[in-house]
């Protein structure tokens, strides 16, 4: 079985507007890509393995996630536009954008703050997609990379991984694996998300200075490690997208740890076996 080669997030870049906003976004990590084009490409930490993350702009209608392998064959398409538009049929909130923070602002505030990329993510609401559709995803993707279980949740990681490793399991934590690639079967949500967990210089006093509610906010039982922020987009009517920023790290915690090295998740989450998934 082919192993995932690389996960790409696209947005439109059709109009001004657009291109703007995926420039913006995609300045922001520029110390910590490869830049061709519109397309920026997250360092890998180890730099050979397995899958790459891509944030592009290209000649698409609304925001994509795919998923290709070594071969440049398309293994999966995440769909954000077909999802969206059944959550405008199935939804009966009235959204409320006005303290999403615009994404010059964003730029202006985290431009040279940004150190790490921890994950990339998305969310997919489970009253759109049905459960046996979000198993034959994580089949799909268990077949061509590492998955692991986040414990008692529906959130499972993609972690990156060499060649030995995908044939049979990660062993070695000796080592920082990112960015990993987060799923979110999401019980919560009304509309479909993009999440990038962002490692910053930034100490918490600071963060909650720079985001202040109700812009910034802290996720419940997180808030001692991030502080979260949404963000304008022009696809704010259908898709969410949420920026989790982490914490400056204090002294002790700067040597590697289980979340960094995937280990927490690998042992305590356990391997999801593409057709097995519990």
């Amino acid at each position: 079985m082919t192993r995932l080669q690389t996960i790409n997030i696209v947005f439109p870049n059709s109009n001004e507007n657009e291109k703007d906003w995926i420039n913006l976004f995609g300045d922001l990590f520029l110390d910590l890509a490869n830049k061709e084009n519109t397309a920026v490409c997250f360092t890998l930490m180890p730099e050979q393995y397995l899958p790459s993350t891509v944030i592009r702009g290209d000649d698409v209608t609304f925001p994509v996630i795919t998923f290709d392998d070594v071969k440049s064959k398309r293994q999966l398409a995440i769909d954000l536009e077909t999802i969206a538009a059944k959550a405008v049929v199935t939804s009966n909130h009235e959204l409320n954008h006005a303290h999403y923070l615009p994404i010059d602002k964003l730029h202006a505030l985290l431009k040279g703050r940004i150190v790490g990329v921890d994950h990339t993510g998305v969310n997919l609401p489970t009253s759109i997609i049905s459960r046996p559709e979000w198993e034959r995803v994580l089949n799909v993707l268990a077949s061509h990379s590492n998955v692991y279980h986040y414990p008692e949740e529906d959130w499972p990681f993609i972690i990156p991984a060499d060649e030995t490793e995908f044939a049979e399991d990660i062993t070695s934590f000796d080592r920082k694996r990112t960015p990993k690639f987060e799923l979110v079967y999401d019980k919560y949500a009304n509309k479909p998300m993009l999440q990038f967990a962002l490692e910053t210089n930034i100490p918490r006093s600071e963060m909650e200075a720079l985001f202040p509610g109700p812009s910034g906010f802290a996720i419940p039982g997180l808030d001692e490690i991030f502080r979260s922020v949404l963000i304008q987009s022009p696809w704010n009517e259908l898709l969410t997208i949420r920026i989790d920023l982490y914490y400056l790290a204090q002294d002790a915690e700067v040597e590697l740890n289980d979340w960094a090295t995937g280990e927490w998740l690998i042992r305590e989450g356990g391997r999801v076996k593409a057709g097995v998934v519990k």
